[in-house]
């Protein structure tokens, strides 16, 4: 198990907060070192005012190329956000290690509906609650 700090990095949707804090929750008592804005003074300033900068845009970038792996949480409702495939596009490109997280069964529809099919990318490394111990 990772016990280095900034080990995985979550990217999700506002809308999906309580879920990815009880994720990266759970993951931290599991031992890895996990990152996401929520943990971040500046970038969790930025998601409630809703502005973000070139600077803290680069700052969140350097927060995710830090990270080993990058964790996308798919919803329904994550097809929404504007910033989540910026985020993949960076991590897919510098990191390499990208895994999709799917807080509910059917969420890649939601992105495929949103002629978002590029997320079907990634379906040989998708995890879900049920065996994320083990795939981690």
């Amino acid at each position: 198990m990772a016990q280095k700090s900034r080990t995985l990095f979550i990217s999700h949707s506002h809308v999906d907060s309580d879920a990815a804090r009880d994720v990266a929750d759970e993951w931290t008592r599991w031992g890895y070192g996990v990152d996401a804005d929520f943990r971040d003074k500046a970038l969790l300033k930025a998601a409630r005012d809703q502005v973000m900068t070139p600077a803290l845009a680069d700052h969140l970038r350097r927060i995710i190329l830090g990270c080993k792996v990058f964790v996308f949480l798919v919803s329904e409702k994550s097809a929404q956000s504007g910033w989540m495939p910026w985020e993949l596009g960076l991590a897919h490109g510098a990191i390499g290690r990208v895994h999709l997280y799917l807080l509910q069964a059917n969420a890649l529809e939601a992105f495929d509906a949103q002629g978002c099919e590029y997320l079907r990318l990634y379906e040989d490394c998708t995890f879900s609650v049920d065996n994320a111990r083990v795939y981690l």
